[in-house]
């Protein structure tokens, strides 16, 4: 597609990947395609994360991982319409400046936040190019989580009964000591 400025954008869709250690196929084209490493698609220059707003924690942890590629990137979350049925309530500025990206909103299935991202691409296209996102550290699975943790829990403002649950029943069945699995 072409943005407002007619600036052509060739997109992939690198999915299925919740990690760049590529254990499954779909994670290994994804690493080698980011790695500039494919034989068929070059490196990309701008990366639009587009995440799960539902579960918003696990996804910045692969964000945190990204950013350590220092491709310039966007935080698009996706799924609004799920995050307000369930009451999950971000904020998009505290999100930003915790996580060092522009952040989007978008409900895909129906486009909406589209014309949002074109914009914010057409007019910051050559500032995006020029800054890459500033890496936390070369850190640890673990790092990554704990980043994670701390920037959900600054910017999500409220969760939502079920993500509660879930989250309560995580911290005891998940448990390293405690917890069956």
């Amino acid at each position: 597609f072409k943005l407002d400025n007619d600036v052509p954008v060739n997109l992939i869709d690198l999915h299925g990947s919740y990690s760049l250690k590529g254990l499954s196929p779909d994670e290994k084209i994804s690493e080698n395609i980011l790695s500039g490493n494919h034989e068929t698609e070059p490196k990309p220059e701008i990366l639009l994360h587009i995440v799960d707003t539902t579960n918003l924690r696990l996804h910045l942890r692969l964000a945190i991982e990204l950013k350590e590629l220092g491709i310039p990137m966007i935080l698009v979350l996706n799924m609004m319409d799920l995050a307000q049925r369930d009451q999950i309530s971000i904020d998009p500025e505290v999100l930003s400046k915790e996580i060092g990206l522009p952040v989007i909103f978008s409900i895909a299935v129906r486009s909406t936040g589209l014309n949002e991202l074109k914009k914010y691409l057409s007019e910051n296209i050559e500032t995006i190019l020029k800054t890459p996102p500033q890496p936390t550290s070369n850190c640890s699975l673990r790092d990554r989580v704990k980043e994670s943790r701390k920037i959900a829990s600054k910017a999500i403002l409220h969760e939502g009964t079920q993500s509660k649950l879930t989250k309560n029943l995580d911290q005891i069945v998940l448990h390293k000591t405690l917890g069956p699995l």
